[in-house]
């Protein structure tokens, strides 16, 4: 399992780097033999679960106002 933390400031938000920075950690992850991305973000925080999301089957726990994401790498 490889841990992913991203931050893209306020001014360059909604340009993509968010998801190319994602999708660049999640192929290195994968040609690295992890099998599971793990991410913790405000459940808020909608951009940054859509882009989990779309990088493999991702499973969600809720805790307080935050979630824990887990997304499968390999099947």
């Amino acid at each position: 399992m490889r841990d992913l933390g991203l931050q893209v400031t306020d001014a360059q938000q909604h340009c993509g780097i968010g998801t190319l920075m994602a999708r660049h950690a999640a192929a290195h992850a994968r040609s690295s033999g992890a099998h599971t991305l793990s991410v913790y973000t405000a459940a808020s925080n909608t951009p940054m679960l859509r882009i989990l999301h779309r990088l493999g089957p991702a499973t969600q726990t809720p805790h307080g106002s935050h979630m824990d994401v887990r997304v499968q790498l390999r099947s």
